[in-house]
């Protein structure tokens, strides 16, 4: 039998370890804007942007959808004793680390939930793919936009990036699900053929709290 030795430190697999580019770019601007669908139902949208982006200069686009409240603000009482990013995590952690190095962040409260109109009926609606499709077309249009784009998220947000292809617009380029529902009928709604009743009721009413 042959004794092998186990490695004492980390083993980088033979590609070694990621350093990110030096950042361009210092500071984050962040602009709020209602964008009307084609049936005239005004979706919610969160641009942050390289601050004193040079005019004329072009970058990429990395575009979250959520239903989980792309941005809040408490009133009172609560906001005397909380922050709103205490309970709503948002681009404001890590956008830094992306608009610093030259990349657009694009967050949308997907149609029915957060700030944006309309009706949400369940998860991943056929109209929240359409919609999906007319927001790629907004953010190729916008001056600082050089017409690529990304899609990433996690969890609900992961399986919104892996739709993103579906709107067949060659301005997508990518897509970074870190964890997505591959199948949201039986993950979900029906693991084992047994409807998730109280998770999907609860789930269902999260936003409207």
């Amino acid at each position: 039998m042959t004794e092998h030795k186990l490695p004492t430190q980390k083993d980088n697999g033979g590609f070694g370890s990621f350093k990110p580019p030096e950042p361009d770019y210092q500071g984050v601007s962040i602009q709020s804007f209602y964008i009307p669908m084609r049936d005239g139902v005004k979706i919610a949208i969160e641009v942050v942007l390289p601050e004193n982006l040079p005019p004329g200069e072009k970058i990429p686009a990395l575009l979250t959808q959520t239903r989980y409240w792309r941005a809040m603000e408490l009133r009172a009482p609560f906001k005397w004793f909380l922050s709103a990013d205490q309970l709503s995590p948002d681009f404001k952690d890590f956008s830094p680390f992306f608009t610093n190095r030259g990349y657009a962040l694009v967050s949308v409260d997907v149609r029915g939930t957060g700030a944006s109109f309309g009706t949400w009926p369940y998860p991943w609606p056929e109209d929240s793919v359409k919609d999906a499709a007319e927001i790629v077309d907004w953010i190729v249009k916008q001056p600082w936009s050089n017409g690529s784009i990304g899609g990433f998220g996690i969890s609900y947000i992961g399986t919104t990036a892996e739709l993103l292809p579906v709107v067949d617009n060659p301005a997508v380029k990518a897509v970074i699900p870190m964890f997505n529902h591959p199948d949201a009928y039986i993950d979900i709604a029906f693991p084992g053929g047994v409807l998730n009743e109280r998770f999907m009721k609860d789930w269902g009413n999260f936003d409207h709290t």
